[in-house]
């Protein structure tokens, strides 16, 4: 693979990440595309040092990895956290936060970190977590898709803990951030559920919902 191969297929890699991140409405990431340039420069160093001739197959998926880490983590921690191992996968989000050079891959492990703490009945703990990254969302730093699954996590402690109004209002502005996602059709059965079992009075809420990381 010849070096100016190399720089175009790097500069491929950051539009099409950095397109996609654009679809989904995240912000553009100036360190996704540094780390993928001096990943890239040290490929091209080894290149004229040594002469040896990457593949484009193995630079991309190196360059992937290098660049994905955080999300490879975050990923490996669903895996986890659906087979029930809720401390490893808070394990594998945590180092996947540390380790995150973009701050969606950063926002998806403290949402799934507090999805965990809701799961293992942690509520003050996933209260705690989420409500400080909804503070990001009201300043405007969180994606759409990711304010709806951390205000709908957040929403689920905070019915099962009993502080019911807080829940609702968390769970409507699920339904209005991202209306007909995953999220908002969940938030509206929680809160369908919830009518079902008030009069107009403060009542204890014990919702069984299913979270969604």
């Amino acid at each position: 693979m010849g070096p100016w191969l190399v720089l175009l297929m790097a500069l491929l890699y950051i539009v099409v990440f950095g397109g996609l991140g654009l679809v989904r409405r995240e912000p553009l990431s100036l360190r996704f595309a540094v780390e993928s340039l001096v990943f890239t420069a040290l490929i091209y160093g080894i290149y004229w040092v040594s002469g040896f001739l990457m593949s484009p197959v193995l630079f991309v998926i190196l360059l992937y990895v290098v660049t994905m880490r955080a999300q490879i983590l975050v990923d490996a921690g669903n895996v986890v956290a659906r087979m029930g191992k809720w401390s490893l996968a808070r394990s594998l989000y945590g180092l996947g936060e540390r380790l995150s050079m973009s701050d969606p891959s950063r926002w998806a492990a403290r949402i799934n970190t507090g999805a965990c703490f809701l799961k293992e009945g942690r509520l003050e703990e996933a209260i705690q977590s989420l409500s400080a990254l909804v503070g990001n969302a009201d300043k405007g730093n969180l994606s759409p898709k990711h304010e709806a699954a951390c205000r709908y996590n957040l929403g689920l402690a905070l019915m099962r803990s009993g502080k019911c109004a807080e829940a609702v209002h968390q769970l409507n502005e699920v339904i209005e951030l991202l209306p007909g996602s995953i999220y908002a059709i969940g938030a509206s059965a929680e809160l369908k559920r919830y009518r079902k079992t008030t009069t107009g009075q403060d009542q204890p809420c014990e919702p069984e919902t299913e979270t969604k990381p």
